[in-house]
């Protein structure tokens, strides 16, 4: 993993890695969010090929603080705070039937919510878009 806390401005990049340290297995999916509510992102990987979840609370290598389980193949997963509580958990956008399915805890277990929207090609992201 490489982390770089700022982003670059008028085409001068983003320079050098603010951190570096290995996690995961070649093939995994990247997503980012705050999953113990300490107000600091930190890196969780999906392996879409067996909807393995997982993550850790802190930039270091080393093994996962938390795995589970969530999903299918091939879906595409996002964190966010869906229900408020002020942590992040998984959700994941599935093609296959165009529908947000949404975890509310960081645990395996069926989705909380699911939100039919959107387009096979669809890449999702998650995030706070200047709203207040």
């Amino acid at each position: 993993m490489y982390v770089i806390d700022e982003l670059g401005s008028a085409a001068t990049g983003l320079g050098a890695a603010d951190r570096e340290y290995y996690f995961g297995n070649p093939g995994d999916v990247p997503f980012v969010g705050d999953f113990d509510g300490d107000g600091i992102d930190t890196v969780g990987l999906h392996r879409a090929s067996t909807g393995l979840v997982y993550f850790r609370n802190s930039h270091t290598a080393g093994v996962a603080d938390a795995s589970f389980y969530f999903g299918d193949p091939g879906d595409r997963l996002v964190a966010g705070d869906w229900n408020g509580d002020g942590l992040d958990s998984p959700g994941l956008f599935r093609p296959a039937d165009t529908r947000f399915y949404l975890r509310y805890e960081n645990a395996a277990g069926v989705a909380d919510e699911v939100l039919p929207w959107g387009d096979p090609s669809w890449l999702p992201v998650a995030g706070v878009f200047g709203a207040p």
